[in-house]
């Protein structure tokens, strides 16, 4: 809050007597007769106190004090029964995830070296199947060549019969 000479209050000042801006206490002290009731002596403002029953409140205040006192105890030992509560769960958490960590762990590794055992199965078995594939294709042309050589033997044989069926003659074998 702003006071009249510039300076600042605090907002929490503010309400205690003599630092609000309107207080009636910041007004010269000439000026009395903004006071309710003041007539300007100090005997006049003594005269507008009420005295109190001082018997029965303060028996009243401090059987409720003392009560408020129990009331917080008790509350405060629930708070700490939570608290301990509250403890033991955080603790029984990070227990448990620790051992599921753990297991993801060893779960994770198993699951690698299988995927590696996997893997290294398959690339035999790759090789493998290559290897059959290349024995195949040689195979193959193995099989064309013999063909190819039944084949040209029955063309000799038959060129053969035929040669000795036409009665002996001689004629010269061409080289193929």
């Amino acid at each position: 809050m702003d006071r009249r000479d510039g300076a600042t209050t605090p907002p929490y000042l503010s309400g205690y007597r003599g630092y609000g801006v309107d207080s009636p206490h910041r007004a010269s002290i000439r000026s009395t007769s903004s006071f309710p009731g003041a007539s300007g002596s100090v005997s006049s403002f003594h005269d507008n106190l009420q005295p109190s029953p001082r018997g029965t409140v303060p028996q009243t205040n401090s059987r409720a004090v003392v009560s408020a006192l129990k009331g917080l105890q008790e509350k405060i030992r629930k708070l700490e029964l939570e608290r301990a509560d509250a403890e033991d769960n955080l603790k029984n958490l990070a227990t448990e995830s620790r051992h599921y960590k753990d297991v993801l762990q060893k779960e994770l590794t198993v699951r690698e070296s299988s995927q590696g055992v996997i893997s290294k199965q398959n690339k035999q078995l790759e090789d493998d199947l290559q290897g059959a594939d290349a024995r195949c294709n040689l195979l193959e042309k193995q099989l064309d060549y013999m063909r190819k050589m039944v084949q040209t033997a029955e063309t000799d044989r038959d060129t053969a019969i035929q040669r000795s069926a036409n009665g002996g003659q001689t004629s010269r074998p061409t080289d193929i």
